[in-house]
């Protein structure tokens, strides 16, 4: 899974500022935050020819879905909401277990350090699953800088 002790250390100080944040970002910003009641699991996955992310969705409402590659194609930002079924709460006197989340989400998917293809980007949505692919550029999709040099 892990081809480098780096890539491990990497993803536990990952998840170690995932979980500060979902403990305790309310607390430290004084105000609760609605739209970051709940954050989908997420898989991300490395072949030679892409970076694989696979978001854990069911009933995601797609019209209401955005998702974002920062500029440095370190973070992608998964953002929506997931309704809940108004014949969900008809007649219910007593839960036994909820563990199904409801509303809106954000989350921020911290991808590896590796140079993509922006315009190759694809989502797709099924069985549950937000699948996006991030193709790698290769070194002949790279096209070399020109450096203008000036006098004086």
């Amino acid at each position: 899974m892990f081809d480098r002790y780096d890539d491990l250390i990497r993803q536990m100080e990952r998840e170690m500022r995932r979980l500060q944040q979902e403990a305790f970002g309310s607390i430290i910003t004084g105000a609760s935050s609605p739209g970051r009641l709940w954050q989908p699991n997420v898989d991300i996955c490395e072949t030679e020819e892409c970076l694989w992310v696979r978001v854990e969705v069911a009933g995601l409402d797609l019209s209401r879905t955005k998702l974002t590659l920062a500029p440095d194609n370190r973070v992608l930002t998964v953002s929506g909401e997931r309704p809940e079924p108004e014949s969900s709460c008809e007649g219910r006197r007593r839960c036994y277990q909820l563990e199904v989340f409801f509303g809106r989400f954000q989350r921020d998917i911290l991808l590896p350090d590796v140079p993509l293809d922006r315009d190759a980007v694809n989502a797709s949505y099924q069985d549950g699953f937000l699948i996006v692919t991030l193709p790698k550029l290769t070194d002949e999709d790279e096209e070399p800088t020109t450096i203008p040099v000036t006098s004086g």
